[in-house]
Protein backbone atom coordinates (compact mmCIF):
# COMPACT_ATOMS: atom_id res chain seq x y z
CA UNK A 1 0.00 0.00 0.00
CA UNK A 2 1.10 3.74 -0.45
CA UNK A 3 0.53 6.64 0.45
CA UNK A 4 1.47 8.96 -2.03
CA UNK A 5 -2.04 10.96 -3.06
CA UNK A 6 -4.25 8.76 0.33
CA UNK A 7 -7.71 9.30 -0.62
CA UNK A 8 -9.09 5.62 0.80
CA UNK A 9 -9.63 5.42 4.68
CA UNK A 10 -8.09 2.01 5.88
CA UNK A 11 -9.98 0.38 8.78
CA UNK A 12 -8.36 -1.12 11.65
CA UNK A 13 -8.82 -2.99 14.70
CA UNK A 14 -9.71 0.30 16.48
CA UNK A 15 -12.59 2.15 18.97
CA UNK A 16 -12.26 5.82 17.66
CA UNK A 17 -12.07 7.87 14.60
CA UNK A 18 -14.40 5.02 12.88
CA UNK A 19 -11.92 2.38 13.05
CA UNK A 20 -10.31 4.29 10.40
CA UNK A 21 -6.37 3.90 11.27
CA UNK A 22 -4.51 5.66 8.43
CA UNK A 23 -5.55 6.86 4.62
CA UNK A 24 -4.05 5.19 1.68
CA UNK A 25 -4.05 5.49 -1.78
CA UNK A 26 -6.81 3.15 -3.97
CA UNK A 27 -4.83 0.11 -4.71
CA UNK A 28 -4.93 -0.73 -8.70
CA UNK A 29 -7.24 -4.02 -9.34
CA UNK A 30 -8.64 -3.84 -6.08
CA UNK A 31 -12.30 -1.91 -5.70
CA UNK A 32 -12.69 -0.28 -2.33
CA UNK A 33 -15.55 -0.97 -0.22
CA UNK A 34 -18.55 1.07 -0.53
CA UNK A 35 -19.53 3.66 1.74
CA UNK A 36 -22.61 3.15 4.34
CA UNK A 37 -21.87 -0.34 4.91
CA UNK A 38 -20.66 -1.41 8.41
CA UNK A 39 -17.45 -2.68 9.90
CA UNK A 40 -16.78 -4.45 12.89
CA UNK A 41 -13.87 -5.92 14.64
CA UNK A 42 -13.05 -9.63 14.83
CA UNK A 43 -10.09 -9.78 17.26
CA UNK A 44 -7.48 -7.46 19.79
CA UNK A 45 -8.45 -4.94 22.54
CA UNK A 46 -11.30 -3.95 21.00
CA UNK A 47 -13.25 -7.19 19.92
CA UNK A 48 -16.63 -6.38 18.65
CA UNK A 49 -15.94 -2.17 18.03
CA UNK A 50 -18.46 -1.39 14.86
CA UNK A 51 -19.18 1.24 12.59
CA UNK A 52 -20.80 2.48 10.10
CA UNK A 53 -18.22 4.00 7.16
CA UNK A 54 -18.83 7.02 5.87
CA UNK A 55 -16.57 7.06 3.18
CA UNK A 56 -14.90 3.78 1.01
CA UNK A 57 -12.93 1.89 2.76
CA UNK A 58 -10.08 -0.75 2.31
CA UNK A 59 -9.90 -3.28 5.74
CA UNK A 60 -7.18 -4.83 8.01
CA UNK A 61 -6.88 -8.73 8.98
CA UNK A 62 -9.53 -9.38 11.51
CA UNK A 63 -12.13 -6.78 10.29
CA UNK A 64 -15.26 -8.17 8.98
CA UNK A 65 -17.52 -6.00 6.28
CA UNK A 66 -20.93 -6.10 7.23
CA UNK A 67 -23.05 -5.92 3.83
CA UNK A 68 -26.81 -6.11 4.18
CA UNK A 69 -28.71 -8.28 1.54
CA UNK A 70 -31.37 -5.46 1.19
CA UNK A 71 -31.50 -1.89 1.62
CA UNK A 72 -30.86 -0.19 4.97
CA UNK A 73 -31.62 2.77 6.09
CA UNK A 74 -28.40 4.59 8.38
CA UNK A 75 -30.94 4.75 11.26
CA UNK A 76 -31.39 1.30 11.25
CA UNK A 77 -28.04 0.18 11.45
CA UNK A 78 -27.68 2.43 14.19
Amino acid sequence: MSIISPTINFVGRANANNGVTDFIDEIDGIKPYEAGLMTISLGGEYLGSCFIQDKPFYTSQNVNVLIPKQEMSYYCKK
